[in-house]
């Protein structure tokens, strides 16, 4: 589970689950991070995705371009990846939720 802030005011807009699911307490915010969710994310050619504590590395058969690999909606380390991409391209940020 992800907690979802924005990054200016600290606010907490929502959660995202492990498989993607948002939860927002405003539906401008739920639209923007569902459309920003859906996207491709393309990444260099074997760099490593981290998918439920294990490592794996980006698979070649979906290159596009040389050296790059395109991870689409669904696809293993799409999620992370996008995430962590987040407060770069948009005004928000995740935080992993640890469950105790």
């Amino acid at each position: 589970m992800y907690e979802i802030f924005e990054q200016k005011s600290g606010r907490k807009v929502g959660i995202i689950s492990e498989g993607g699911q948002i939860c927002c307490f405003e539906k401008s915010d739920q639209k923007k991070l569902e459309i920003f969710l859906r996207r491709e994310i393309l990444v260099r050619e074997g760099e490593e995705t981290t998918i439920e504590g294990e490592v794996e590395d980006v698979l070649e058969e979906t290159m596009c371009f040389f050296g790059i690999t395109t991870l689409r909606l669904g696809e293993a380390g799409h999620l992370e990846t996008t995430l962590r991409q987040l407060p770069l391209l948009t005004e928000y940020k995740a935080t992993k939720q640890l469950i105790s």
